[in-house]
């Protein structure tokens, strides 16, 4: 007889709702590592995506790239509209060449908006979409962007999480 193994999955709606959903699988489909149980598992677990978001939203408002390459796990893969693939090291290095950027430029806004989010361990993917705008300092031109976009979580060994997959692409 083959063991079963149920994943008890924190959804959490556009509006804000937060419903568990359960999934189940082959025990041999399970992989090894943390998971969090129960409801006060996923509360957790949820705490600290909020925390990730609350940390990108300040270091993009700042446009500080040291803290937004923090934000990332060391094998982070990007996939930006147009352009090739990025991976960690390099993913960092283009962080870091943003530097020169920043200084001509001022966030006015920023915000991140998911509309679903699924835990699954140590693991999670969100969907949504970031939007803001910004300010040439040296023409005063405001400009505005929207971007759909799509991530893979991990939670870390310190027990924070990183952005380990992201693609996007602007909104229409």
């Amino acid at each position: 007889m083959r063991a079963m193994l149920l994943a008890f999955l924190l959804v959490t709606t556009l509006s804000g709702e937060r419903r568990f959903v359960v999934a189940s699988g082959g025990a041999g489909e399970a992989r090894t590592g943390r998971q969090p149980t129960g409801r006060t598992g996923m509360d957790e677990a949820m705490r600290g995506i909020e925390a990730l978001r609350r940390r990108d939203e300040a270091a993009s408002k700042a446009y500080d790239v040291k803290a937004l390459a923090d934000l990332w796990t060391a094998d982070a893969v990007a996939l930006p509209p147009g352009g090739p693939v990025k991976r960690g090291p390099e993913l960092r290095r283009g962080l870091e060449k943003m530097a020169e950027v920043a200084r001509g430029t001022e966030v006015l806004d920023y915000r991140e908006v998911f509309e679903e989010t699924l835990v699954f361990g140590d693991t999670a993917v969100e969907w949504g979409h970031i939007e803001g705008s910004e300010r040439d300092r040296s023409t005063g031109k405001v400009t505005t962007s929207r971007f759909h976009l799509m991530r893979i979580l991990k939670r870390v060994e310190d027990g924070t999480w990183r952005v380990h997959r992201s693609i996007f692409a602007p909104a229409g």
